[in-house]
């Protein structure tokens, strides 16, 4: 009788302690961060502990339609240029002003800095989801990273250009760095990231500008190219 009351005893202990864990421990959400849809626009705040590298952004504003993608890219340095991707071709406002289809003429040789998803969450993934965490009065999401090994850096100490650029997970994952993120559970959509010593703020769903549309100089330049490859 005594040994049949300790093993309830004992059952009553182990599940509600698994319990208990459980209700500590969420689920990691699969996928981590939503995909981006057709139409919408985003504006990423870049800013860097330390002096700031001159060639890292300070600011990325992208506004995307079914039919063509606008990115804004403004550097530390006040030099900004703008990238179109028009039907799978990608254009790009040089430092002299002028616009110039990419070579390829696609997407994959694009800047570094235009990327499928938000910049900066290619490596937020399940693997490193960390429960939840407060931010901004919401009850986030939280991932993190450790490096295994102190991490490439530029002057500024921010990442050279691998943790957070592009869609290359296995470039990522080469590289060591230490990150975390907060992504709102409500959209999916990262709130903040830091990775090393910089910190990317995003903001969705600005003001619309009712007259987007891919300008006449951008149109010309794809023109130009057709014509040059007898397209």
């Amino acid at each position: 009788m005594k040994t049949a009351f300790l093993i309830t005893i004992t059952a009553i202990l182990y599940w509600a302690g698994s319990a208990q864990s459980n209700a500590q421990s969420p689920t990691a959400p699969d996928p981590s961060i939503a995909p981006v849809p057709e139409t919408t626009n985003w504006e990423i705040t870049i800013s860097q502990s330390g002096e700031a590298d001159p060639h890292y952004p300070t600011k990325i504003v992208v506004t995307k339609t079914p039919k063509y993608r606008k990115d804004e890219i403004f550097f530390a340095s006040g030099m900004s240029t703008e990238i179109w991707t028009v039907d799978g071709k990608t254009v790009t406002k040089y430092l002299s002003g002028e616009f110039a289809v990419d070579p390829a003429g696609t997407e994959a040789t694009a800047n570094e800095w235009v990327t499928e998803s938000y910049f900066g969450t290619e490596w937020i993934r399940p693997v490193h989801f960390a429960g939840t965490k407060r931010i901004d009065d919401v009850e986030a999401h939280y991932y993190a990273k450790k490096a295994s090994a102190p991490p490439q850096a530029g002057a500024s100490g921010a990442p050279r250009n691998d943790p957070p650029a592009g869609e290359n997970t296995a470039r990522s994952e080469e590289t060591s760095f230490n990150a975390e993120a907060w992504v709102d559970p409500s959209t999916m959509r990262p709130i903040r990231v830091i990775i090393e010593q910089t910190r990317f703020d995003y903001r969705f769903d600005l003001e619309p500008d009712e007259a987007f549309s891919v300008p006449p100089h951008v149109r010309r330049s794809l023109t130009a190219w057709q014509k040059l490859r007898g397209l």
